[in-house]
């Protein structure tokens, strides 16, 4: 796989990336070098750190194929096709300061959060890969990162919606990357514990465990980026923010 080159100043999309991880990310891509392009509905936000990094920032829904369209087809006309990505946007299923019990209680679950959490983090995913993997292929170029999480390899019993979607991610990249691989494309995914931002409920707030800081998990991310293999699942922990490969289990089909 053909390596980064920095110098030449890529284009970079981080989605979600006006807050917490994705803002992380950004700082630390525009850091090494790439015009970054900051995706999220907050636009204030977005704008401000977008100026801070000397990049630039879209207003977009990441659950909505118009708006993938929309501001990928921007991207291109201004900056030229996107090299890396960051498919980080994600959510809970219910806000922080929701109590302990009303996430887990699957029959209490609206159909506006239970499509809004599958939208953002998988359909988020899966339209921004259609979106971007067609130029990448084309030039055979291009590496992609997506935030799932550790809660994605487990159970997460206070928040059941939040392990589908991300064991959901999880299996799209496992399945996906090797195919993108034969066109040029790295695609892997960052499983992070515990992150502090917004979204951590209070309830394990509270309980005061050790977090990630935003900055490690972004500086995971541009590790991931850097490596050379052919994409894969890597895990970044409290105390242990080099990501670690996380192997496929070992279960055949026949």
């Amino acid at each position: 796989m053909t390596a980064i080159d920095w110098s030449g100043k890529p284009v970079a999309l981080v989605t979600g990336g006006a807050s917490g991880i994705g803002a992380a990310s950004a700082r630390a891509l525009a850091a090494r070098g790439a015009r970054v392009v900051v995706i999220d509905l907050d636009a204030e936000r977005g704008r401000a750190l977008a100026g801070a990094i000397g990049g630039c920032s879209i207003r977009a829904d990441v659950s909505s194929a118009e708006d993938w369209s929309r501001a990928v087809g921007r991207i291109h006309d201004q900056l030229g096709p996107v090299e890396i990505a960051h498919l980080n946007a994600g959510v809970m299923t219910l806000p922080a300061a929701a109590g302990v019990a009303e996430a887990s209680d699957l029959g209490a679950i609206s159909d506006s959060a239970y499509r809004r959490i599958v939208g953002v983090n998988v359909d988020g995913v899966f339209l921004g890969l259609r979106s971007l993997v067609p130029s990448m292929a084309e030039r055979r170029r291009g590496r992609i990162v997506v935030t799932a999480s550790v809660g994605g390899l487990t159970a997460v019993p206070f928040d059941p919606l939040y392990a589908m979607t991300k064991h959901a991610v999880i299996g799209l990249v496992r399945s996906a990357a090797p195919v993108l691989a034969q066109h040029g494309i790295v695609l892997s995914a960052i499983c992070p514990g515990g992150v502090d931002t917004s979204l951590v409920p209070d309830y394990i707030r509270a309980l005061s465990p050790p977090l990630l800081a935003p900055g490690e998990v972004a500086r995971a991310v541009v590790t991931i980026l850097e490596h050379e293999a052919e994409g894969g699942i890597f895990v970044v922990r409290p105390g242990r923010p080099e990501p670690e490969p996380i192997p496929e289990p070992a279960i055949g089909l026949a």
